[in-house]
């Protein structure tokens, strides 16, 4: 018995290494991974009870998001419990995915041919379900005959493997005791968002969104977690080089223009969850910019290869896209703008960054399209944008854009980029850009007629130029101008501008 423990303990090592090292890039991954999503998405909704073609924000964005999350918690369980590398358990995990796809097939054929409809615990009873039924083996839950088998040959194999990397007993059986709290979660949380938010405790389609965008939050927290495990030089590089006032800066605009849509059609009611998506759509697309730019300023450590430090762009890009998405397609549009002007900005041969003091136009434009994006999330149609307000946000943000250029004096000067630092030298450029950046306190709401904006924006402004000529720092500037913003949003939202 012994030696044919040996001897399946072997052979079972070989087989996991031999997976372990199938070799993809990370490009194929998530080409195999979202194929398996679509695929699983379609046959639920022909083999259920509906027999029809889902809807495709939860054909492309809900369910793929959430099998997603499901498979990387997994690979953090692993990880833990046999301390092997991450990328190499990720592998092993991704691969099995294809597991997914007997859930309908089962529940199908079990059915005769009815199909079962997959739901969501929505109840305490339900959640209580799922936790005593033994993955729906022993009483009623809402667990259909395919994901119970589904969920036993994911204990099995988890066993095995936590089993087989650690020859122990006791870490496998945490594995599969973790694993089956992490199921629970995913198949209640949705309750937990309605009882938090004060909803109707269904899935209904308010809960629905608020699981869509739940669900990007926990892809980007756990793509972090995994990322930090997989090479920490990288993530380190990453998070130290976030610049969050300057992604400050455009969320700002966006929070504004949403605002602003609010202000002038009074019959708007507010949607704060698409404009939640568009302040993190707008983030991503920020640093995906962020990380070309830091490719072509040499701002990388020299031990991180290019290739590597590329590849969280792309998947900063990817989360930026899906939550544009579910905003609208208009949003998109200026997101994809937006995102191309970034890209100009800093990649060559374009390299906008290079025009010295006019370079801040391109932030104007980028600040327009912005605040454009913060606006579609409220009324999706381009048409009712106002022109003079996109004029007013290029002129504000192009003036105060040249604050930026006070830190990176030096490295313009090396690169022949003419700002207004280099040019009139560092005491007359601070007090240029010290006038410029007060003045756009004053711009936009003396333009929009906010007589009381206006007064309070020119006090915002004096403060700027004095504290800016004084501490020399740039913080300063972004310091008051989010302090001016929450008072011109605020001001915006109860109408006493």
């Amino acid at each position: 018995m012994r030696f044919l423990t040996k001897k399946i303990l072997k052979q079972g090592k070989k087989f996991v290494e031999k997976i372990e090292s199938t070799r993809a890039s990370f490009l194929h991954w998530l080409c195999y991974l979202y194929g398996i999503f679509i695929l699983r998405g379609i046959l639920e909704g022909f083999l259920e009870h509906s027999h029809r073609f889902p809807k495709l924000i939860h054909l492309l964005v809900h369910w793929p998001f959430w099998y997603f999350n499901f498979l990387i918690t997994i690979a953090l369980i692993l990880f833990f419990t046999t301390k092997e590398k991450i990328e190499k358990i990720t592998r092993a995990v991704f691969l099995f995915s294809f597991l997914l796809l007997i859930v309908p097939l089962v529940d199908f054929l079990v059915s005769g041919g009815k199909g079962f409809i997959l739901a969501y615990c929505m109840s305490t009873g339900s959640v209580l379900g799922v936790l005593l039924t033994f993955g729906g083996l022993y009483g009623k839950s809402i667990i259909t005959p395919g994901e119970s088998l589904a969920i036993w040959l994911a204990i099995v194999l988890i066993f095995f493997y936590v089993f087989i990397r650690n020859n122990s007993i006791r870490k496998a059986i945490v594995a599969v005791f973790l694993f089956y709290l992490a199921g629970t979660f995913y198949a209640s949380f949705p309750l937990g968002l309605a009882l938090l938010f004060g909803l109707e405790q269904s899935f209904n389609h308010e809960v629905a969104i608020l699981t869509i965008l739940f669900l990007l939050c926990l892809a980007v927290v756990q793509s972090i977690a995994w990322l930090y495990l997989y090479d920490r030089k990288i993530a380190k590089a990453f998070l130290q080089n976030l610049k969050l006032l300057r992604a400050g800066h455009y969320m700002g605009v966006t929070a504004l223009g949403a605002l602003f849509a609010v202000y002038i059609f009074p019959t708007l009611s507010f949607n704060l969850k698409s404009l939640f998506a568009a302040l993190l759509s707008i983030f991503f697309a920020f640093e995906f910019c962020l990380v070309y730019n830091n490719i072509y300023d040499n701002y990388i450590p020299k031990n991180i290869k290019k290739h590597q430090y590329e590849k969280i762009g792309y998947g900063l890009l990817f989360f930026s896209l899906f939550f544009a998405a579910l905003i609208n397609t208009s949003a998109m549009v200026f997101l994809f703008l937006a995102i191309v002007m970034g890209l100009y900005y800093s990649i060559p041969p374009f390299r906008l960054k290079k025009l010295g003091f006019l370079n801040n136009l391109v932030i104007g434009l980028i600040s327009v399209l912005a605040s454009g994006i913060g606006f579609l999330s409220q009324l999706p149609y381009i048409s009712k944008i106002p022109l003079g307000a996109g004029i007013v946000v290029f002129i504000t943000f192009s003036l105060a854009a040249n604050i930026k250029d006070l830190k990176d004096r030096e490295r313009d000067g090396n690169e022949g980029i003419k700002t207004l630092p280099v040019l009139l030298g560092y005491k007359k450029g601070l007090k240029a850009v010290a006038l410029l950046s007060s003045v756009s306190f004053i711009i936009a709401p003396a333009l929009l007629g906010f007589l009381y904006l206006s007064i309070i924006g020119a006090f915002f402004g004096t403060l700027n130029y004095l504290l800016l000529n004084k501490v020399k720092r740039e913080e300063v500037t972004f310091a008051l101008y989010f302090i001016f913003a929450i008072i011109f949003g605020l001001a915006l939202l109860y109408r006493v501008v």
